[in-house]
């Protein structure tokens, strides 16, 4: 793993501001890429005042984030610059920039990042001085998103969720979901790919794919600014918006019915969460179906059984935050979507009654019997179906 995946995984778990604090880094390396990166940028373009100052931060320091954390790479063609700044506890927010600048031709890539806890997306500000170089994007920060490529298909399922991330997100965003009443599909279904899931790939997603995404947030200014950006557009001049969805590793086979068998990979995070793939075992053949973040929370899902196409779960959250999200998943195997409901509100109260503790559930004829301290609740299933056909009718 580079070093900046490395950092952007610890910001992810928001551990960005401990590293930074108990292993200080030498200073020297960064400083001497720095000058580095000022000598070429003087030699392509003496006429424009530098970015650079030796040694310094290339973004502003932000007294809300509390670690900082430096990190340079040298190569023969390009030399890197990242910056991290790691905010902690629930309301964290990561935030830094990436510089790379070419050593062989005239280009200079600026990516200002920046994610919350829970969220979804790292998003970008990606500018340039000079060409822009795909190169720079794929070595600096991720590579592209390939439509072809499986490696790539979780980051498409991911961003088409309904739901964004974190954890003050609505839930749903986009419907007003009565007690006991299911919500979905979640994300549209996602295409079929040869075999078993594996892992998926860092990826990153220019605006003029992600435009093309039905998902309604991703399409909302409010998410791609936060409270104390100063840029009203954050679009750098000559540049474009873009996100990158992080990595996950292969996933591993947690329930198998006749037909079907449910993968799951963990989401990091403080909360974490499931990313859930469904293998179709008589054509072997898999797709990515729905993430445990967003519309429904969840650390770890506990399946239940089977119920008709339906594959149901019940999830569970570790962080106190977010287990007011915490519900019942139907993934529909037929379909390759998935189905959601919070548990009822007396679930809810007793859990938070409890300091947060785990529900019981059990499948039987039709129906999740769910109990917490000492409430109980049913959830019957065919609701569900109500809630598909209404999707279905819906324009």
């Amino acid at each position: 793993m580079s070093p900046r995946k490395l950092l952007f995984t610890l910001a992810f778990l928001g551990l960005g501001a401990s590293v930074a604090t108990a292993q200080p880094r030498d200073p020297r390396p960064f400083q001497r890429a720095t000058q580095l990166a000022e000598d070429r940028w003087r030699q392509c373009f003496a006429d424009e005042e530098s970015p650079f100052r030796a040694g310094e931060p290339t973004a502003g320091e932000d007294d809300a984030l509390d670690g900082v954390e430096r990190v340079s790479r040298v190569r023969s063609d390009m030399v890197i610059l990242d910056e991290s700044r790691s905010g902690s506890g629930v309301e964290a927010v990561h935030r830094g920039t990436i510089t790379a600048v070419a050593r062989q031709q005239c280009a200079v890539m600026t990516a200002r990042w920046g994610f919350w806890d829970g969220a979804h997306v790292w998003f970008v500000r990606l500018g340039w001085q000079g060409a822009p170089l795909d190169a720079l994007i794929a070595r600096a920060l991720a590579p592209a998103y390939d439509p072809h490529d499986p490696a790539h298909a979780f980051s498409r399922a991911w961003l088409e969720q309904r739901c964004p991330g974190g954890a003050d997100a609505p839930w749903p965003r986009d419907v007003n979901a009565s007690e006991g009443s299911f919500f979905g599909p979640v994300a549209p279904s996602q295409p079929w790919w040869p075999g078993t899931p594996a892992h998926a790939a860092m990826v990153y997603w220019p605006r003029a794919a992600w435009s093309k995404l039905s998902a309604p947030w991703i399409h909302d200014p409010g998410y791609w600014s936060s409270d104390d950006d100063d840029d009203a557009d954050p679009a750098p001049a000559g540049g474009e918006l873009g996100v990158v969805v992080p990595g996950l590793a292969a996933p591993r086979a947690t329930f198998r019915t006749r037909t079907h068998v449910i993968y799951e990979s963990h989401l990091e995070g403080r909360n974490g969460g499931e990313a859930i793939a469904l293998y179709d075992r008589a054509q072997r053949r898999h797709r990515w179906v729905v993430a445990t973040r967003g519309c429904l929370q969840g650390t770890t899902v506990k399946w239940l059984g089977t119920w008709g196409d339906f594959v149901v779960g019940a999830t569970t959250s570790r962080h106190g935050r977010y287990a007011s999200d915490d519900g019942l998943l139907l993934i529909d195997a037929r379909n390759g979507t998935a189905w959601i409901t919070r548990y009822p509100e007396v679930i809810r109260d007793a859990r938070a009654q409890a300091e947060h503790d785990d529900v019981r559930a059990r499948l039987r004829a039709g129906e999740v019997t769910l109990r917490a301290g000492g409430a109980t609740a049913t959830v019957p299933l065919a609701a569900v179906s109500e809630a598909m056909g209404d999707a279905t009718a819906a324009p």
